[in-house]
């Protein structure tokens, strides 16, 4: 007994799927450290009202930055032929260029006229088109890494991003200026990331932007025309389906109620981004790469989602029960709320942490068209919940039946995923013995 489980540690040391995602999970872990350690600062700095501007400002900047990039940057991984995969990079690239550049020629002229239609001030309209540049260049260097197995790289730029974050953010909130600091602090970690990626890789990065061809680039965008068509709806849908409380929580409910979900949000997602970053990036590559070789998929869908199980179950049990009492300790009397928030919030977020890694096989399987009914799934029972709760009962209430929608919504993904797979492990001859 002793010495079969000595080889099975053996076995788990030599996978180099297990040391890719400790490579990049160990840098993940780092950067949501420094974010943690932050955050008792930078919530004795700023009010529930300037976190709840901050959670609109990022919630806008992840819903225009797909449509800016059109999911492009997610299909570098999928092509056999290097060559593919630089033109959809350079594809993302100049779609976003584009994206913004058009946001600004709309906004300088009419940014007077919008700010009164929608009570933002004109620093966070103009500061919105600079989020979306680098939020979606991060994301296209971030596919790039993914796809040449460059996952220290990646952990490096992932602590790059959070200890400049949480520096601009400290310390412009130290200087007085808090009505835009948290956004210039996002901004500035995308900066940072970016940054650190393109040092780390000069030679590599300035071969991606040599021999431009205009044919390859249409060429490969119109291989790849599902992303747009398909791709873009359902990342469009999934992104609004997440970020539709902050916009909704607000004015129903009132800006210190989204302060608390914002909070209690910025908390619980580090365990779950940290799964997505470090595990998920690293089997979307395997799993291409599985598909490619002709061999099973489904049960490394099962095997994942078996391990992470045992890995979350405790953790999140932990947070279910004694959230109120930790937030209250950690970031003051004033944000126990936000412990109600994390300790509603923390089933759905296992279930998050269980199948976020694995969201992507449907691209890898071929079933882009599918994608966006699970989407709009998701958003359908967010914003009918939250309405719901609004109109018949209370915010905590709107929660709780929006968390109980959720966890089934990713329940029924999950076996049409594993069923997808299955079906094609039977349709394929080319197994490994």
């Amino acid at each position: 007994m002793k010495a079969s489980i000595l080889s099975i540690w053996n076995q788990i040391i030599r996978s180099t799927f297990v040391r890719q995602v400790l490579s990049l999970g160990s840098g993940v872990i780092v950067a949501h450290a420094i974010t943690l350690a932050v955050s008792p600062l930078i919530t004795r700095i700023y009010t529930p009202e300037e976190f709840g501007l901050f959670s609109l400002f990022n919630s806008l900047v992840v819903v225009l930055t797909l449509i800016a990039t059109g999911t492009y940057e997610y299909s570098i991984v999928l092509p056999k032929e290097d060559r593919v995969a630089v033109s959809l990079f350079k594809v993302s690239i100049c779609s976003t260029l584009l994206f913004t550049a058009g946001c600004y020629l709309l906004l300088f002229p009419a940014a007077p006229y919008v700010s009164d239609l929608t009570a933002l001030s004109i620093p966070f309209l103009m500061l919105v088109p600079l989020g979306v540049l680098f939020h979606s260049a991060m994301g296209s260097f971030t596919y790039w890494f993914n796809r040449n197995e460059y996952f220290d790289e990646f952990a490096r730029a992932k602590i790059s991003m959070a200890g400049g974050t949480g520096l601009i953010q400290l310390g412009i909130g130290f200087a007085g200026a808090t009505s835009v600091g948290l956004l210039i602090g996002l901004i500035a970690g995308r900066i940072f990331s970016v940054g650190t990626m393109a040092i780390q890789k000069t030679n590599q990065i300035k071969q991606l932007f040599c021999q431009w061809s205009k044919t390859d680039m249409v060429n490969a965008a119109s291989k790849y025309s599902d992303h747009p068509k398909f791709v873009l709806l359902s990342s469009l849908l999934s992104s609004v389906a997440i970020e539709i409380p902050v916009f909704l929580i607000t004015s129903l409910f009132g800006s210190q109620e989204l302060g608390f979900y914002g909070l209690a949000i910025r908390v619980l997602m580090a365990p779950v981004t940290l799964v997505s970053m470090s595990v998920g990036h690293v089997y979307f590559q395997k799993f291409a790469a599985r598909k490619h070789q002709g061999m099973e998929l489904a049960p490394y869908i099962l095997k994942l989602w078996s391990v992470l199980f045992l890995v979350g179950i405790v953790p999140f049990s932990l947070l279910f029960l004694f959230s109120e009492q930790a937030f209250s300790f950690i970031f003051g009397e004033s944000w126990v709320a936000s412990g109600t928030v994390a300790a509603i919030l923390s089933p759905m977020l296992f279930f998050m942490f269980l199948t976020n890694p694995t969201s992507k096989s449907l691209l890898v399987l071929d079933k882009q068209r599918v994608m966006p009914l699970f989407s709009a799934s998701f958003l359908i029972v967010r914003l009918g919940t939250l309405l719901t709760g609004y109109y018949y009962f209370d915010f905590f209430t709107a929660l709780v039946m929006m968390v109980i929608g959720q966890v089934v919504v990713y329940v029924l993904q999950g076996i049409y995923i594993l069923i997808t797979a299955r079906k094609r492990d039977l349709g394929t001859s080319n197994r490994p013995l």
